[in-house]
């Protein structure tokens, strides 16, 4: 899919949910954001991205805001976008061919409800398709959703109804972006849709995930992408502390705590700073990958209380010491303390 009349600009500044403004050749614009996402780890002052102007001279936003660039990566955020290549890849044999669909249509109501399409297969079997795109990105896991959405976890309950009733239902994620390793569930934001995805792929409802392939004019699907779903952070026995899960093993623990302080002048107090501590992380299986899980959540609640910094604590020991490779890994940075404490705080701005 090609966009038409793009632009590259600055982003200044978030309006309201869907308005912002951006910077183009030298003058203030107003721009459309095209997607109800919070995209706080994107929307940074003074980050590149890309305009399609307007075919309506008289709208009030004369441009939409396409793609933003961030690590040099080009990352799109047209929430609508995805359900045109998802039709147009399934029409071209691209993908889904396994279910061979025969009659695809968009906007298909069942029941009470409205699905993104609708099908039948070649053996006269009915079906039904809703999409959801991402553009969330934490430590390269794609996660979705971006923020808390009742009517994502409604669309998970009407695939399982249709299922129920004897119809082929399928979610497919349409990652924006290229590079991930995986595409998760976000726990941190909304882990009812979570639970709700679950349900409904015990029901029987599939599941299928790509990734896309990004330039500054265009966007098209890339190839299938791996799904780890059944994560979930419950309160531990004791105060602040959280168990990390999967399905119903413990995989690690953590305590987390709201705190102002300055780490600077030997930890002095400084109602100035708000921050989350991160601190006792503990992974039981001994595994890269769920370190980044859990610091990727806890990023992302982070960001979901507005706050920009996440500092986490550690100790001169192994445990740690294994820990402290994977945080300089995904962007962290050691503090020089004045105290001579055994501890040691590492620290990210989680949005920049």
């Amino acid at each position: 899919m090609k966009y038409k009349k793009i632009v590259k600009a600055k982003f200044i500044r978030k309006l309201n949910r869907f308005t912002a403004e951006v910077e183009l050749d030298g003058e203030i614009k107003l721009a459309h954001l095209p997607t109800t996402a919070r995209l706080r780890e994107l929307l940074i002052p003074k980050a590149t991205c890309y305009l399609e102007e307007a075919t309506n001279k008289n709208r009030k936003t004369p441009y939409t805001i396409t793609s933003i660039v961030k690590n040099g990566e080009i990352l799109n955020i047209v929430s609508t976008v995805a359900n045109d290549l998802v039709y147009n890849s399934i029409v071209n044999g691209e993908i889904l061919s396994n279910l061979k669909i025969k009659d695809l249509k968009k906007e298909v109501k069942f029941s009470h409800s409205r699905f993104d399409m609708g099908f039948t297969t070649e053996d006269g079997k009915e079906g039904f398709i809703e999409v959801k795109s991402v553009n969330l990105k934490r430590n390269n896991i794609a996660m979705f959703p971006g923020s808390p959405t009742q009517r994502g976890r409604k669309h998970l309950k009407e695939l399982s109804h249709a299922k129920r009733e004897g119809k082929i239902a399928v979610l497919v994620i349409v990652v924006l972006f290229e590079e991930m390793d995986y595409f998760t569930a976000n726990i941190a934001t909304d882990p009812e849709w979570s639970k709700e995805l679950l349900n409904s792929i015990g029901e029987g409802v599939e599941i299928y995930a790509y990734n896309s392939k990004v330039k500054e004019d265009s966007i098209e699907i890339k190839e299938e992408v791996k799904v780890d779903l059944g994560y979930s952070i419950e309160k531990g026995d004791e105060k602040n502390k959280f168990l990390f899960k999967k399905d119903e093993d413990v995989l690690g623990s953590f305590k987390l705590t709201k705190v102002k302080e300055a780490l600077e002048n030997n930890f002095t107090r400084n109602e100035a700073e708000d921050y989350l501590l991160l601190s006792e992380v503990e992974i039981l299986d001994k595994s890269e990958k769920s370190v980044e899980l859990v610091i990727s959540f806890v990023e992302q609640l982070t960001s979901d209380k507005k706050l920009d910094i996440l500092k986490i604590e550690t100790k001169e020991n192994d445990r740690d010491k294994f820990l402290e490779k994977i945080l300089i890994k995904i962007g962290y940075e050691e503090l020089n303390l004045k105290d001579n404490s055994s501890r040691k705080i590492f620290k990210k701005f989680v949005d920049k």
